[in-house]
């Protein structure tokens, strides 16, 4: 029996979230006859892994009013006071793995999670002895330059691309292990030369994976906030890929320079498979909601659309979130989602700016108007809206800025979260942020990515003070009469005042927030 240990070293979220592939990957491991284990730091103090740099931003979103306040304490568990270092060294003595995994590759994650799963893995395994286990790694940040990452850490194997089945390849052939034989593997050979063995096609049709279990996860990893209440919630996929080109986004790197513009990039479940898997994973961890992490729920057929609703309605019933993008949220579309039970929908508008989105991001196209109606609508047929903003793009003016704020004014979602723009491995815009010098190439990755609640990186034309106060106020901005603005300035210029301004536009601000709930 081969064991394989699961490393998911989270610490951009001090509440559980599950990794999709791990759960795939352990499903399948399970189902050929071998074991597995988890190393879930949700569970242990990370702050040796952060070096003070913030990576969790749901305190200060808290604190900037962008999501409401709830108690740790609701969760159902205190983390460990153990060193992590020496409870991973206990697990590795203790389960004797054969492989130690994580960082693997899923269209879903977002790249601050991505990121932050590699880096931190790195930091875990670099202060414990592996044994004799070896170390494979996936994800998209090794992928973009695997040699590098080989050549200068403990990874012995980098899965390129989508894993699933490559970890099947591995698992039937790891007693008698050729990498030569392995696809999408990358190692260096015995003579020291980097090896990049030829890609598997990408898993399509989706409906030939193992259904899905999250049995690995501590069932208390399953608890997390959703608008101030602690709900039982997994993520989940029905569909993997994205089609659009956003400059910021790893997805484009994935589906371009990874599977050479493949044809068939975005895939779907069935709907047969879609409610089979839900309908399993409801009952076995008793689940209040379904977090779906696909990059665009919204590009599936409105045709299929209407079919999933009435089938999901009938046979799992459970409430749920999407991802969508403004093209895409048709009126028929918005209305199958509200009969199916969606309450709430992300939708990246990123910046107010036709410029900035046409011409720096490459969003798909749609104006501030058509965003204004969307939202609007889901609103009117009871589905919150989150809607994701971004400052401090190259090219980015103040006058940018303030029409990304104008917007949501306007609009009015139930809730505008705010963000710093990160330049992270593979994505376009940080190649074109370090050819027309807003980013130093010498800059570590760490430096390069202070995190989306932290700080920008960049050498921008606007002032890192202008930016932060942006940031810090974008909240009170988009919520607050305009006639109330004055005070916003007001607090900022008055120090001595701060607390008491700040607490007279919390209180006018949360009467307000409610006005819009009911609306």
């Amino acid at each position: 029996m081969i064991k394989v240990l699961f490393l998911h070293p989270i610490t951009d979220s001090i509440f559980g979230r599950q990794s999709i592939p791990i759960a795939y990957v352990s499903s399948m491991i399970k189902s050929l006859g071998h074991s597995c284990d988890i190393f879930d730091t949700t569970f242990y103090d990370t702050s040796i892994l952060l070096d003070g740099n913030l990576q969790s931003g749901s305190e200060k979103l808290i604190k900037l009013k962008q999501f409401k306040d709830w108690s740790s304490s609701d969760l159902g568990f205190t983390k460990f006071e153990i060193n992590i270092f020496k409870a991973l060294q206990d697990k590795i003595d203790h389960y004797k793995p054969d492989i130690i995994t994580f960082s693997l590759w899923g269209s879903h994650l977002h790249a601050e999670g991505e990121y932050y799963a590699f880096s931190n893995g790195l930091k875990l395994i670099n202060k414990v002895d592996t044994k004799n286990a070896k170390i494979f790694v996936g994800g998209t940040i090794p992928s973009n330059n695997p040699e590098k990452i080989l050549r200068n850490t403990k990874v012995d194997y980098i899965v390129k691309g989508e894993t699933e089945l490559v970890f099947k390849e591995i698992i039937e052939n790891f007693r008698e292990f050729d990498p030569t034989k392995i696809p999408n593997l990358n190692y260096l050979d015995k003579n020291n030369e980097f090896i990049s063995n030829p890609l598997m096609p990408l898993i399509d049709p989706l409906d030939q994976l193992p259904d899905v279990n999250f049995d690995i996860y501590n069932p208390n990893s399953f608890k997390r906030p959703f608008h101030g209440k602690i709900v039982n919630m997994v993520d989940f996929e029905l569909s993997r890929g994205c089609w659009y080109r956003c400059t910021f986004c790893l997805s484009p790197f994935q589906r371009e320079k990874t599977y050479k513009k493949a044809k068939n990039f975005r895939r779907e479940k069935s709907i047969e498979k879609i409610i089979r898997e839900i309908s399993s994973i409801k009952n076995r961890h008793n689940l209040d909601m379904i977090r779906f992490q696909d990059e665009s729920f919204n590009s599936i057929k409105e045709d299929k659309l209407k079919d999933l609703s009435k089938d999901y309605k009938k046979y799992v019933d459970l409430p749920f979130i999407i991802e969508a993008t403004i093209n895409t949220s048709t009126k028929k579309r918005i209305d199958y989602l509200s009969d199916m039970g969606c309450i709430n929908v992300g939708l990246g508008i990123e910046s107010g700016s036709q410029f900035i989105r046409d011409k720096v991001i490459d969003k798909p196209k749609f104006t501030n108007d058509q965003a204004v109606e969307t939202i609007k609508y889901y609103k009117k047929k009871n589905i919150n809206v989150t809607v994701y903003n971004i400052l401090g793009f190259p090219h980015e003016t103040e006058s940018h800025i303030k029409e990304t704020i104008h917007l949501n004014h306007k609009a009015k979602p139930n809730h505008a979260l705010i963000s710093y723009f990160q330049p992270w491995d593979g994505t376009k815009l940080k190649d074109i942020a370090i050819k027309e010098g807003y980013l130093d190439d010498n800059k570590t990755l760490e430096e390069m990515t202070l995190g989306q609640q932290n700080n920008s990186s960049l050498k921008l034309g606007i002032s890192d003070n202008l930016l932060s106060y942006y940031y810090d106020n974008f909240v009170y901005y988009v919520y607050l009469n305009k006639l109330i603005w004055p005070l916003i300035k007001f607090k900022e210029k008055f120090s001595f005042l701060e607390n008491i301004t700040r607490k007279l536009l919390s209180i006018v601000l949360k009467f307000n927030q409610k006005i819009i709930k009911i609306k």
